[in-house]
């Protein structure tokens, strides 16, 4: 690929993170206000992980939940979702420095390492959410019908699996910057 085009696909990138950050905080609130936007029989089928385990779940009717739940459900579940915005914001700067033609830099060294770290923050803080959600979610029902809910699947292992190697790959990225910087001052 040539430099040029590798700019302009990193420039058209950084934009498309930045609307994705958008979008996703967006689309996780209008989930909250509009259900059925999650379902996949009657609705579009989008999906946030904290927001569709609990609002798909049989025994929360979401028709039911007062507004402050609803608002509740929006912030909490948001929370995990602003962590990872924070590292696709990371990953948005990455890529300007790329449309700059900056490559090999300790700056971007860095923002990769801290686009790992925030995958891992966004799942681990996805997995202590959910049992807050959902007793927040059914805490208005009556003794003995609230629910705690606790889930981790394989795609927990292979997100927390990659971002682990993200993080290293980012390390030696910083090493091989170091070394590079070592040498040329030898030159």
């Amino acid at each position: 690929m040539s430099p040029d085009k590798l700019s302009r696909i990193s420039q058209h990138m950084s934009t498309a993170t930045l609307f994705l950050i958008i979008a996703m905080i967006f689309l996780n609130s209008l989930c909250w206000v509009f259900p059925s936007l999650s379902s996949v029989s009657d609705g579009y089928g989008l999906s946030f992980s904290l927001t569709d385990n609990l609002l798909s779940d049989p025994e929360i009717n979401i028709k039911s939940l007062q507004w402050w739940q609803i608002v509740g459900g929006m912030v909490i579940s948001g929370i995990p979702l602003f962590v990872l915005s924070r590292g696709i914001y990371n990953l948005r700067i990455l890529f300007k420095l790329y449309s700059q033609r900056i490559y090999f830099s300790l700056e971007s060294a860095s923002l990769l390492g801290n686009v790992g770290k925030s995958v891992i923050v966004w799942n681990i803080l996805s997995l202590l959410f959910q049992p807050v959600l959902s007793y927040w979610l059914t805490f208005c029902e009556g003794e003995g019908n609230r629910i705690i809910s606790v889930g981790f699947d394989s795609q927990d292992v292979v997100t927390i699996f990659t971002a682990v190697c993200i993080i290293l790959i980012s390390n030696i990225f910083r090493l091989a910057v170091s070394l590079q910087e070592e040498n040329e001052q030898f030159v």
